[in-house]
């Protein structure tokens, strides 16, 4: 796995955790931000580690943002 795979991977998956804790200005505009910016892959990688992690009701919205549920 390349260095820039693996980035993309880490970058979506500390950035959806950061929305989940409720971090300042890790908002609903922020993260979907983040989701245009993220591959499918990285996406569906991060909400599977993620499930257990942090606000449910926040984690609902990312899995509808994602288009998920």
């Amino acid at each position: 796995m390349d260095r820039l795979t693996v980035a993309g991977e880490r970058y979506t998956k500390k950035s959806f955790m950061a929305f989940l804790e409720g971090q300042p200005k890790c908002d609903e505009k922020w993260v979907m931000g983040v989701i245009r910016a993220s591959s499918p892959e990285d996406i569906t990688q991060a909400l599977g580690s993620l499930s257990s992690y942090g606000n449910k009701e926040r984690f609902e919205f990312l899995r509808r943002a994602c288009g998920v549920a």
